[in-house]
């Protein structure tokens, strides 16, 4: 009995030294150690899985509390320090990410590196420095971040509340929300719903379906989407937008929009400038005030078009609309050009219609073109 009491107390003796490296504590499911470390260090995170929650304060040193982690598989835990960088590893794929959680605590002022195969990532508060973020899931959450910030995901929703600087996210899936923005705003997404509220520099954004929301742009926007609607609001910087399909709202616009797309609705309303319009089909109204700044140009590939002009705006309009014949018709669709205004030429034929209306002397050309449909010209109330 003697000799075993004493195998068994060597044994824990041993288990309890290789649990444990210097300067570890633990508080039942929790393991604790700090880094004593200077501002403008870096924190590199690689776990596998693992959720991850960064909250700055003004202290000097990095607090990582990792919370469920197996006792069994505590010698997969590593946390260490070289120079002014705290490294933080973790691998156990046979535990689930939502068991899994790590706490960290580092100075405001510091740049963070997360790698995570899944779980959450969450930045909370004012953090200065460069925070970046690849996970393959689970939600990423940024709350203001004073430097770059760089997040690419293979799923999970993505939102950032504030970042003072340049923005990269990448994303085969989810929705995104980016409130703020200073810098240049890139964003690629395989699909989901992406909202974008302020805009810095420039921005840049790619999707292949999912809706697509933008506020006001002040900088330069190219948008590219797939499918589904998109929503903009007023532009004050050039704009393209190249659409797949989907319904088009412009909110208004002082500065020249591309607007490119295979079919849906268009509604462009308070667009004084230039405008390069092109859908393959779908019903499109544009509210339009020339401003002497050049051309603009109307194409549809089918479906009515109803141009809205100010009664007092200078300007000439050519309006042309075509019969043409496809699989589906089965019968000719009548076409026709209406307008509010005197037209100074108006010519018919059996499928083709031309007018053209001067306004007030003649000013910027605005070239309106659908075929199988009706075109409207109205007075701009």
């Amino acid at each position: 009995m003697k000799t075993l009491i004493f195998l068994l107390s060597a044994s824990l003796s041993i288990f309890d030294g290789s649990m444990f490296q210097a300067g570890w504590t633990q508080d039942e499911d929790t393991v604790t150690k700090s880094f004593k470390v200077k501002k403008g260090g870096h924190l590199e995170v690689d776990i596998d899985p693992g959720s991850v929650e960064i909250t700055p304060w003004e202290k000097d040193e990095v607090l990582i509390e990792a919370e469920n982690i197996d006792e069994r598989r505590m010698e997969k835990l590593k946390m260490s320090e070289s120079g002014n960088t705290v490294k933080l590893g973790y691998t156990d794929r046979r535990r689930s990410s939502r068991d899994i959680r790590f706490l960290i605590s580092l100075p405001s002022e510091f740049h963070v590196n997360i790698k995570t195969t899944g779980g959450n990532v969450i930045e909370k508060d004012l953090l200065k420095g460069d925070f970046k973020v690849e996970t393959n899931g689970g939600t990423v959450e940024v709350e203001n971040i004073v430097g770059k910030l760089d997040i690419h995901s293979n799923g999970g929703n993505i939102k950032a509340v504030k970042v003072d600087g340049d923005a990269q996210i990448k994303t085969n899936g989810g929705n995104i929300t980016v409130k703020m923005t200073t810098g240049v705003l890139e964003i690629e997404s395989g699909g989901g719903n992406i909202r974008v509220d302020g805009i810095g520099k420039r921005l840049k954004l790619s999707t292949g379906g999912g809706n697509v929301t933008l506020g006001d742009i002040g900088a330069e926007g190219d948008v590219r989407t797939g499918g589904g609607n998109l929503s903009v609001g007023k532009v004050t910087a050039g704009l393209r937008l190249v659409s797949g399909g989907g319904n088009i709202d412009v909110k208004g616009a002082t500065q020249h929009v591309f607007l490119k797309t295979g079919g849906g609705n268009v509604t462009m309303k308070e667009i004084k400038g230039t405008l390069d319009l092109t859908t393959g089909g779908g019903e499109v109204s544009v509210e339009l005030t020339p401003t002497g700044k050049g051309e603009s140009t109307i194409h549809s590939g089918g479906g009515d078009v109803t141009l809205f002009v100010p009664e007092n705006a200078k300007a000439n309009i050519e309006a042309r609309v075509t019969e043409k014949y496809g699989r589906g018709w089965g019968r000719r669709k009548k076409i026709d050009v209406r307008s509010d205004y005197k037209a100074d030429k108006f010519e018919k034929e059996e499928d083709e219609i031309n007018a053209r209306y001067v306004l007030n002397g003649g000013g910027d050309l605005i070239a309106v073109e659908t075929s199988n449909g009706v075109i409207e010209i109205r007075k701009l109330k």
